[in-house]
């Protein structure tokens, strides 16, 4: 009797393995996707049912690589800290460059945000302050607020274009501590332009030295990029 063949929802189903970050219940799914493009490194996080890491998000999971002991030297963290020292380590947090000053979003969705739709979000039609959404998914900071080049710890941790795409003091200062570890100061880069250029974020440390580099200029074409999705 011939036996009938096709797919029958047959699946093999093995444990994840979660990284815990002991801030704001952070959960990470390793392996990392990667190393691939900004844009197919998050579309394999969501095709993964997980969530785009932001830049704050990573800050966290870096500060327990380099700092928690119980887990700094597993395989688990050692490979994020490959990641920092051979490629670049994505943040799905996008960068609008603009004359004015730079718009910083949360891109959960892995979707361009034009420059219309990030002014109607923020309400407000001041550009010379900082501004944050009240969802806090939305930053604006001035072009004159905005340190760019060499940045000590202390720099990083009170600079508002950091904070911005940190999310807030706290990610700035995670961010501060974990440049400590290199032996040179952090090199930001940002952009100065005439006309608006969206652009993605990175982190990566093999460049310029013994440093970590904050990348805000980063194109999407670099297929050498990593992350790790986030546990909804």
């Amino acid at each position: 009797m011939k036996v009938e063949t096709g797919n029958r929802n047959a699946r093999v189903e093995k444990g994840i393995e979660k990284l815990i970050i002991p801030y704001k219940e952070l959960i990470f799914i390793y392996p990392a996707s990667g190393p691939n493009t900004y844009i197919n490194v998050g579309n394999e996080i969501e095709s993964q049912g997980l969530i785009r890491p932001t830049a704050e998000e990573t800050a966290y999971l870096l500060h327990s690589t380099y700092f928690d002991s119980d887990v700094k030297d597993t395989i688990e963290f050692k490979e994020i800290k490959d990641i920092i020292k051979n490629r670049w380590l994505w943040e799905f947090t996008r960068q609008l460059w603009t004359p004015k000053g730079v718009y910083i979003y949360d891109d959960r969705k892995g979707k361009e945000k034009d420059e219309k739709h990030l002014k109607d979000k923020l309400g407000s039609k001041e550009v010379n302050h900082v501004v944050y959404s009240d969802d806090n998914t939305l930053r604006f900071v001035p072009r004159q607020f905005i340190r760019l080049g060499d940045c000590s710890p202390s720099d990083l941790a009170i600079s508002p274009y950091i904070q911005a795409r940190q999310s807030g003091e706290e990610g700035a200062e995670k961010l501060a501590d974990i440049s400590k570890i290199f032996k040179n100061n952090t090199r930001v880069f940002g952009l100065i332009v005439n006309e608006s250029t969206q652009r993605v974020s990175a982190l990566y440390s093999y460049w310029y030295g013994d440093r970590l580099s904050v990348d805000g200029v980063s194109f999407d074409g670099g297929s050498f990029g990593g992350a790790l999705g986030v546990y909804n």
